[in-house]
Protein backbone atom coordinates (compact mmCIF):
# COMPACT_ATOMS: atom_id res chain seq x y z
CA UNK A 1 0.00 0.00 0.00
CA UNK A 2 2.78 2.46 0.55
CA UNK A 3 4.12 1.78 -2.33
CA UNK A 4 0.81 2.55 -4.42
CA UNK A 5 0.83 6.06 -2.12
CA UNK A 6 4.45 7.06 -3.08
CA UNK A 7 2.94 6.19 -6.76
CA UNK A 8 0.04 8.44 -6.43
CA UNK A 9 1.79 11.28 -4.50
CA UNK A 10 4.44 11.35 -7.78
CA UNK A 11 1.51 11.03 -9.98
CA UNK A 12 0.15 13.77 -8.75
CA UNK A 13 3.13 16.31 -8.21
CA UNK A 14 3.54 15.61 -11.64
CA UNK A 15 0.25 16.75 -12.73
CA UNK A 16 0.67 19.49 -10.55
CA UNK A 17 4.33 20.67 -11.90
CA UNK A 18 2.65 20.08 -15.49
CA UNK A 19 -0.48 22.57 -14.93
CA UNK A 20 1.80 24.86 -13.26
CA UNK A 21 4.09 24.52 -16.84
CA UNK A 22 1.30 25.98 -18.68
CA UNK A 23 0.03 28.57 -16.59
CA UNK A 24 -1.44 31.38 -18.26
CA UNK A 25 1.16 33.74 -19.37
CA UNK A 26 0.68 37.60 -18.80
CA UNK A 27 -2.62 36.47 -17.47
CA UNK A 28 -4.02 34.99 -21.12
CA UNK A 29 -5.43 31.53 -20.07
CA UNK A 30 -4.67 29.22 -23.48
CA UNK A 31 -8.26 29.21 -24.76
CA UNK A 32 -7.53 33.62 -24.37
CA UNK A 33 -4.79 33.21 -26.13
CA UNK A 34 -6.69 31.08 -29.11
CA UNK A 35 -9.28 33.31 -29.53
CA UNK A 36 -6.83 36.26 -29.72
CA UNK A 37 -4.57 34.78 -32.35
CA UNK A 38 -8.69 34.12 -33.95
CA UNK A 39 -9.21 37.19 -33.85
CA UNK A 40 -6.01 38.70 -35.07
CA UNK A 41 -6.31 36.49 -37.89
CA UNK A 42 -10.11 37.53 -38.87
CA UNK A 43 -9.09 41.35 -38.33
CA UNK A 44 -6.05 40.24 -41.32
CA UNK A 45 -8.32 38.55 -43.42
CA UNK A 46 -10.88 41.61 -43.38
CA UNK A 47 -13.34 39.92 -41.26
CA UNK A 48 -13.65 42.63 -38.45
CA UNK A 49 -17.32 41.68 -37.40
CA UNK A 50 -15.83 37.79 -36.87
CA UNK A 51 -12.83 39.47 -35.45
CA UNK A 52 -14.91 41.39 -32.95
CA UNK A 53 -17.42 38.60 -32.06
CA UNK A 54 -14.25 36.82 -30.92
CA UNK A 55 -13.04 39.83 -28.92
CA UNK A 56 -16.45 39.68 -26.80
CA UNK A 57 -15.95 36.23 -26.55
CA UNK A 58 -12.62 37.19 -24.70
CA UNK A 59 -13.96 40.03 -22.60
CA UNK A 60 -16.28 37.18 -20.85
CA UNK A 61 -13.93 35.81 -19.58
CA UNK A 62 -11.27 38.72 -19.18
CA UNK A 63 -13.18 41.73 -18.83
CA UNK A 64 -9.98 43.60 -18.86
CA UNK A 65 -8.17 42.08 -21.99
CA UNK A 66 -6.23 44.72 -23.60
CA UNK A 67 -5.66 42.68 -26.92
CA UNK A 68 -9.82 42.71 -27.02
CA UNK A 69 -10.55 45.78 -25.72
CA UNK A 70 -8.10 47.37 -28.36
CA UNK A 71 -9.76 45.45 -30.82
CA UNK A 72 -12.96 46.31 -30.51
CA UNK A 73 -12.23 49.84 -29.73
CA UNK A 74 -10.73 49.38 -33.74
CA UNK A 75 -13.96 48.17 -34.96
CA UNK A 76 -16.21 50.33 -33.31
CA UNK A 77 -14.09 53.22 -35.19
CA UNK A 78 -13.92 51.77 -38.15
CA UNK A 79 -17.68 50.97 -38.60
CA UNK A 80 -18.55 54.14 -37.81
CA UNK A 81 -19.84 53.61 -33.99
CA UNK A 82 -18.00 56.22 -32.43
CA UNK A 83 -19.56 56.18 -29.35
CA UNK A 84 -18.91 52.59 -28.80
CA UNK A 85 -15.07 53.42 -29.96
CA UNK A 86 -14.73 55.70 -26.91
CA UNK A 87 -16.37 53.54 -24.54
CA UNK A 88 -13.61 51.25 -25.26
CA UNK A 89 -10.95 53.50 -25.45
CA UNK A 90 -12.15 54.84 -21.85
CA UNK A 91 -12.10 50.94 -20.48
CA UNK A 92 -8.37 50.70 -22.33
CA UNK A 93 -7.00 53.47 -20.94
CA UNK A 94 -8.29 52.39 -17.27
CA UNK A 95 -6.62 49.09 -17.70
CA UNK A 96 -3.15 50.65 -19.18
CA UNK A 97 -3.46 54.85 -19.62
CA UNK A 98 -0.41 54.37 -21.71
CA UNK A 99 -0.97 51.84 -24.05
CA UNK A 100 -0.48 52.77 -27.82
CA UNK A 101 -2.67 51.48 -29.07
CA UNK A 102 -5.38 54.74 -27.96
CA UNK A 103 -3.86 56.77 -29.74
CA UNK A 104 -3.92 54.19 -33.46
CA UNK A 105 -7.37 53.81 -32.28
CA UNK A 106 -8.32 57.42 -31.87
CA UNK A 107 -6.73 58.52 -35.37
CA UNK A 108 -8.53 55.65 -37.84
CA UNK A 109 -10.94 56.89 -40.01
CA UNK A 110 -14.24 55.13 -40.15
CA UNK A 111 -15.14 53.37 -43.40
CA UNK A 112 -18.42 55.62 -43.14
CA UNK A 113 -16.55 58.61 -42.97
CA UNK A 114 -13.60 57.59 -45.77
CA UNK A 115 -17.02 57.37 -48.07
CA UNK A 116 -18.35 60.54 -47.50
CA UNK A 117 -15.02 62.28 -48.32
CA UNK A 118 -14.48 60.29 -51.84
CA UNK A 119 -17.94 61.41 -52.63
CA UNK A 120 -17.19 64.91 -51.70
CA UNK A 121 -13.89 64.85 -53.18
CA UNK A 122 -15.87 63.52 -56.41
CA UNK A 123 -18.22 66.22 -56.20
CA UNK A 124 -16.07 68.42 -56.42
CA UNK A 125 -13.91 67.01 -59.22
CA UNK A 126 -16.97 66.86 -61.05
CA UNK A 127 -17.88 70.83 -59.80
CA UNK A 128 -14.49 72.12 -61.33
CA UNK A 129 -14.84 69.66 -64.68
CA UNK A 130 -17.84 71.71 -65.04
CA UNK A 131 -16.42 74.68 -64.15
CA UNK A 132 -13.50 74.27 -66.70
CA UNK A 133 -16.00 72.80 -69.50
CA UNK A 134 -18.38 75.67 -69.29
CA UNK A 135 -18.55 77.98 -72.31
CA UNK A 136 -17.64 81.04 -71.90
CA UNK A 137 -18.66 84.34 -73.01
Amino acid sequence: MNRNLRKLMTGLSLAVVLCVGVAPIHGQSAAQKVLLEKATSQEQSGHIDLAAQTWQQVLLSDPNNEEALAGLGRWAKLTGDDAAAQTYIDRLRVVNPNSPEIAKIEALVSNKTQNQLLEQRGSAEDLSADVRDAPTG
